[in-house]
């Protein structure tokens, strides 16, 4: 008995030295990883680095920048949302309110506005993107941001509605190495329109896959409905994906989500939702908030910023 109990004390003892030695050492990693993240330094047209929200004006295009406190002593993640088509920057924040899901899950919001164009519905100038050339710019920001900030490389997404949704097509096409996963919304590639042989407007693929999360409505009267279940299909055949599971339906809306062979996701929500104006009808944000043209008038079963992020958060880099 007495050899046991010697035996017992010494295995205890042991324990807590390695329980010691564990902690010092975690504490020890704590402290390297806190040691490591380097504070942001204000650098070019982004001249403010503090907490909160900024307006920087880089270029012909102001950028909304909401970074939360943490994301000045640790790596953050990223969400550029890109507002449509006479909309700017703070109307896609307010339908979104993605810079207030980054405050909560560490992720810094960049929300742009587009310069100003022609008027096509009044005789007024109308915020409108223009394809090709602000796909460079924003993605020379995103750069930049990504630099000062430290930004944790593996969680920066890209989301957008209409134009910002075709935004959000381009920009996977041609930069899909910046992106962990991407969510457009109310349009296909290009402006609207999907290409023939692949995903992307010349026909071809992104260089690499990512998650994607894309939203449209079927009674859309700006970007049809008929346009989305194109570019779904691209997807699928592009990415040789097969349907995994129904996550979540009603008689309003289906949430589906295929995978392939590669792990990799699309999912595709599509909802008969509806704004007050026979303009838009479908083109509209679920679960909006805002009792703006652009929200959807009928009570919805998801919102699509708060689903986004979720999309954003289950899914960093690979």
């Amino acid at each position: 008995m007495w050899k046991c109990w010697v035996m017992s004390l010494a295995v205890a003892m042991t324990s807590i030295a390695c329980s010691d030695d564990d902690d010092a050492s975690a504490d020890d990693d704590a402290g390297e990883t806190a040691a490591a993240f380097e504070a942001p330094v204000a650098d070019g047209c982004i001249d403010d680095v503090a907490p909160g929200a900024h307006d920087y004006m880089c270029g012909e295009l102001e950028y909304h920048v909401t970074v939360p406190a943490r994301c000045v002593e640790e790596p953050c993640g990223l969400v550029l949302d890109v507002h449509g088509w006479i909309m700017t920057g703070a109307d896609e924040l307010a339908e979104t309110e993605v810079d207030r899901l980054g405050m909560e899950h560490g992720y810094i919001a960049v929300h742009p506005t587009a310069t100003l164009g022609p008027g096509r519905l009044t005789a007024e100038p109308e915020h409108s993107w223009r394809a090709g050339e602000d796909d460079v710019a924003l993605h020379a920001f995103l750069q930049d941001a990504i630099d000062v900030f430290h930004v944790d490389v593996d969680r920066v997404h890209v989301m957008g509605f209409s134009q910002g949704g075709a935004m959000t097509w381009r920009l996977l096409c041609a930069y899909s190495e910046m992106f962990a996963s991407v969510s457009p919304g109310a349009a296909g590639a290009g402006y609207g329109l999907p290409m023939p042989g692949g995903i992307c407007e010349d026909g071809d693929n992104p260089a690499v896959q990512v998650p994607v999360l894309f939203l449209h409505g079927t009674a859309d009267a700006l970007s049809p409905h008929s346009t989305a279940l194109q570019q779904r299909d691209q997807v699928i055949d592009s990415w040789e994906m097969e349907q995994d599971e129904v996550l979540s339906e009603d008689d309003a809306h289906n949430w589906t989500r295929y995978t392939n062979a590669d792990g990799n996701v699309f999912e595709f929500m599509e909802h008969d939702y509806a704004s007050s104006l026979d303009f838009l009808l479908g083109h509209c944000f679920p679960g909006s908030t805002t009792g703006g043209i652009l929200a959807c008038k009928d009570e919805a079963a998801f919102t699509w910023g708060q689903a986004a992020m979720d999309f954003f958060i289950a899914h960093p880099r690979r």
